[in-house]
């Protein structure tokens, strides 16, 4: 038994030592932490930590970190190692507040790296925040009289590392007043947004980065009440919050560190009341970037001396660049005053990178960096084309059979500065077959993707620099004198479906390039630019626009040729406007312009899809635009039900029994053309249950194809365009049964179908049109409340307006008709009643201006507005009400009523003030009938009643009269009709 167990223990201790050993992966860290140390905020740090995989099987993990001021730049998400293989991530550090951060990188399978790091940021002597006693920010003391109101204005002195402007700004001002018995204060703010108070923890912003080397936050307007608060040396101070916050956000949201600056009330010692601190010089820019520039092109660089003493004996330096006036020496810049410093490019050599720094010679004012590139002098813009030289002369070469040429693929590049990185480019005109012409392409680069024929990538490592660089060539060996004619072209298109030639630079901007092109055996004048202009986009899509409404896209041009263009754009279609419609661009020079498409309400509607051309000229080449202009219903366009096929009358009683007929009218719009071809609608509230208790009805329709049933949806469609303005869809035969279904103000009312929602009409070329609904009402009880909804004549009207102003109304109108239209437009106010006069101010434009004598009190005045075509009937198209409020009194006689009369009539007058008046009645030979006022009245309005009698009390016969309104310098007149 014994010897047993100890074989079995061997077997065991045997088995152990052949069972393979379990592995692994492990990860390790080149360093547990990455400490960046103190790094000034906008700006950023790199640390490199190595990650191992230490064990015995793969590692597959992610990078990651938590923390925004920590980010991965290189070695970024997920990676597998293999055992003993390693993986450099790379940190960055970009702090944007000073503050202390820390950070962890982790492995999703792994361990994990503490980073820490400082933002800091250096006070500039001129970064700060203060009260001064002027928007120039240079008095910072004044004299405050009690009793006096005076102002403050905070001001903001940018900056240098904000540039572009500020976006907000947080601090809190100390010393105002504590009471409204010291003082008191109100304060205006320059921004859309304030937080907190002035005392503890202030803050603002605006909605555009402000930008300047000074910006007025606002002002603080104080009006001191007692002595004893603005004693001498009464300091107001701006200071930071209870949180530390004093500090200005520039428009990339970084926070900049600035000084307090004091203000000292009723100073005695100017020098006993400073500034907290001193200032320096203040350049308006850090760097000053010319981008492509030409030889002599120019910027302006203004120093600003913001202390309270002088700076003399600027000298400046500017290494490749040149001051444009002659200085005359040493400049000094007195106190508190600016100098204007005009820079130009002052180098000779094309396709170069150029640098300088404008030094000033003293140490309060910092070095502005200054840079540009001057491109080759017969290529001013970026393009990519091909050449018979290496230096982009020439684009035209003669190649006869069996010769040997090169064509070199260059690209000017002047915007990557930099260097190029990568180009992409395609060949049209290349020989389709070795029969024509046998070729060979080689790069400058041994990473190419793609054809010619199709587009190719070529990606260079190191980066290409220089403004004018060498992509490749292409080696042509000719076999046949046929391939290449006269004028073979050899292009690097640019086209409209937005495969153009590009380059991206080291900072992996992208550039679009013009195309340049190559000619063999050129006949004439072969160009090697493609097109002088590149724009996009070249095709606009503005969707569906409402008529009315106004939509604008952007195009953005730019000259790419070497010479000026000008041009004049000008849409081939109405209602496309170009703004600016007429420029010049420079080469290199772009602009944007504004296409919009605006089609007004008016009697000439545009429907459908509308297309135009802008023509750019200068063989550019053309913007194209389209747009499915739309419309909501005009307040004519309607589907409506109606006693009488003119549509005039949409209520009626009806009695038991009795039978009825209702025409079912669709008015035609004026956008509809020729005509419409069908409708879609729903007729609401009809009998649930037709029969002889609820009601009988039946329907006659004119259309040729009718699909589905009124009470749910129906469609119907002619098979002829029927034209307008209206058109009967068809009739509904009423005879109810029950006086409990038709009983008072029953409705019925064209609405939308239940299942697709539609009231429609279809015009002549099968558009749909939104219309308005028209309701028809039994046994009315109130007319106003049964309204049928606009009216339909022969006479459309688009729209009316009526404005009132004080003792006067204007009216306009906008209408349309098949022949000749005349108006009428009757006012009514309490009981007097008048027609106005109206004119035509243009084809289909109508207005009228109601000053009469009747407005001069104000009050609520009716206006109806009617039409008839020719000799036909007036025909309502509009009623409206407006509170017209009373104007300056005027003397003059107000329209007397009832004008005709019989037996009496009562006389209105207003007087402007208290004087004589007198008012007399003649006949038509001028004869004096009777006085009826001659006395001094009052100022206003006065009435009489005359009974058609003269003096002695003899009643006149029927005809015409006149009274005359006599006072000191004036005399009216009115016309009066006696019907016996």
């Amino acid at each position: 038994m014994l010897r047993r167990y100890r074989l079995l223990s061997l077997l065991t201790f045997a088995l152990i030592l052949t069972t393979p050993a379990v592995t692994q992966a492990d990860a390790s860290f080149s360093s547990a932490s990455l400490d960046f140390g103190e790094v000034a905020v906008g700006e950023w740090s790199e640390l490199t930590v190595t990650i191992t995989n230490s064990g015995g099987a793969p590692l597959a993990s992610a990078a990651e970190l938590d923390t925004l001021a920590f980010e991965i730049v290189d070695g970024f998400g997920d990676f597998t190692l293999a055992p003993g293989d390693s993986q450099l991530v790379t940190v960055r550090f970009t702090p944007t507040v000073q503050r202390y951060f820390t950070g962890e990188l982790s492995l999703t399978s792994g361990g994990t790296v503490a980073c820490t790091g400082t933002g800091t940021r250096a006070w500039d002597s001129y970064d700060r925040i203060g009260l001064y006693a002027d928007l120039g920010g240079t008095t910072w003391l004044s004299d405050l009289e009690v009793g006096v109101t005076d102002t403050l204005h905070v001001l903001a002195v940018l900056p240098v590392l904000a540039p572009a402007g500020i976006t907000a700004a947080e601090f809190r001002i100390d010393g105002l007043p504590e009471t409204s018995a010291d003082g008191i204060v109100s304060v205006e703010w320059n921004t859309t947004m304030t937080l907190g108070t002035l005392d503890w923890d202030f803050s603002l912003a605006f909605a555009s980065p402000q930008a300047g080397l000074i910006v007025e936050l606002g002002c603080i307007i104080l009006t001191p009440l007692s002595e004893s608060w603005i004693d001498d040396g009464q300091v107001i101070r701006v200071a930071a919050g209870r949180n530390g916050g004093l500090n200005i956000v520039d428009q990339d949201a970084v926070q900049h560190l600035v000084r307090g600056q004091t203000h000292t009330l009723e100073c005695t010692d100017p020098l006993a009341c400073p500034l907290e601190e001193t200032t320096a010089c203040i350049p308006s820019a850090l760097t000053m970037d010319f981008g492509v520039a030409r030889p002599q092109d120019s910027r302006t660089l203004t120093i600003y001396n913001t202390d309270t003493y002088g700076y003399d004996g600027m000298v400046f330096a500017l290494g490749d660049f040149d001051i444009c006036q002659d200085t005359g020496g040493p400049i000094t810049v007195p106190p508190t005053s600016t100098y204007a410093i005009c820079v130009n490019v002052d180098a000779t050599t094309p396709a170069q990178t150029v640098n300088g720094t404008v030094r000033t010679g003293l140490d309060e004012c910092p070095e502005v960096a200054v840079t540009g590139y001057v491109p080759q002098t017969q290529f001013w813009a970026s393009h990519i084309g091909l050449y018979a030289d290496p230096l982009g002369e020439s684009c035209q070469a003669p190649l006869g059979a069996g010769e040997v040429d090169t064509l070199y693929i260059l690209a000017a590049a002047y915007d990557a500065a930099e260097g190029v990185k990568s180009a992409t480019l395609r060949l049209t005109g290349l020989p389709a077959s070795p029969a024509d012409a046998e070729y060979e392409v080689i790069w400058n680069s041994e990473s190419v993707t793609g054809d010619l024929e199709t587009g190719v990538t070529v990606d260079f490592a190191p980066a290409l620099r220089n403004g004018f660089i060498e992509l490749g060539r292409i080696v042509f060996t000719s076999h046949t004198a046929a391939w290449p004619a006269s004028d073979q072209v050899i292009a690097v298109p640019t086209d409209d479906t937005g495969y153009a030639a590009s380059y991206v630079d080291t900072k992996d901007a992208v550039y679009a390039a013009s195309g340049g092109q190559f000619t063999f055996n050129c006949s004439g004048d072969c160009d090697c630019m493609a097109a002088p202009c590149f724009f996009t986009p070249r095709a606009m899509d503005f969707g569906a626009v409402t008529n009315g409404e106004e939509v604008m896209q952007q195009c953005d041009i730019a000259n790419i040729g070497d010479g000026a263009l000008s041009f004049d754009l000008t849409p081939d279609l109405s209602y496309f406007t170009v703004s600016p419609a007429s420029f010049t661009l420079d080469p290199g020079e772009s602009q944007t312009v504004d296409i919009t498409w605006s089609a007004p309400w008016s009697a000439t509607h545009i429907f459908g899809t509308q297309d135009c051309s802008i023509d750019l000229g200068s063989g550019c080449g053309s913007i194209s635009c389209t747009v499915e202009a739309t419309s909501l219903h005009l307040e004519n366009d309607f589907i409506g039900i109606f006693t009488e096929t003119d549509a005039a009358y949409c209520h009626a009683d009806l009695v038991l029994e009795q039978a009825d007929t209702l025409h079912i009218m669709a008015t035609v719009p004026t956008y509809a053309g020729d005509g419409i071809l069908g409708a879609e609608f729903m007729i609401q509230n009809l009998p649930a249950d037709p029969g002889p208790t609820t009601g009988e009805y039946s329907f006659e329709w004119e259309a040729d194809t009718v699909t589905g049933d009124p009470a749910t949806g129906i469609s119907l469609h002619f098979d002829t365009v029927q034209t307008g303005p209206l058109v009967e869809l068809g009739r509904m035969i009423v005879t109810p049964h029950d006086a409990g279904w038709v009983g008072t103000d029953h409705r019925l009312e064209v609405v939308e179908t239940e299942g697709a929602g539609v009231l429609q009409i279809l015009d002549h070329l099968d558009a749909s049109h939104d219309v308005l609904t028209g309701a028809y009402t039994f046994n009315c009880s109130d007319e106003e409340l049964c309204h049928c909804h606009p009216y339909s004549t022969p006479v459309l009207l688009s729209f009316f307006e009526a404005e009132p102003a004080p003792g006067r109304v204007d009216m306009r109108w906008e209408a349309v008709a098949d022949g000749d239209a005349t108006f009428r437009l009757d006012a009514v106010l309490a009981d007097q009643t008048w027609t106005v006069p109206w004119r035509q101010d243009a084809p289909g434009l109508f207005s009228a201006k109601d000053a009469s004598l009747a407005l001069a009190g104000g009050g609520q005045v009716s206006y109806s507005l009617s039409a008839r075509e020719g000799q036909g009937d007036w025909m309502l198209l509009r009623e409206t009400s407006v509170a017209v409020p009373a104007a300056p009194v005027r003397t003059g006689l107000l329209p007397g009523y009832p004008n005709p009369f019989n037996p009496c009539v009562t006389l209105r007058f207003v007087l402007s003030s208290p004087q004589p008046a007198r008012l007399e009645v003649f006949d038509v030979a001028g004869r004096k009938l009777m006085v009826l006022v001659d006395d001094n009245l009052d100022q206003g309005h006065h009435e009489i009643v005359w009974r058609g009698t003269d003096n002695a009390g003899t009643e006149l016969a029927s005809g015409i009269y006149f009274a005359k309104l006599s006072v000191p310098g004036d005399t009216h007149w009115q016309k009066l009709v006696l019907v016996r």
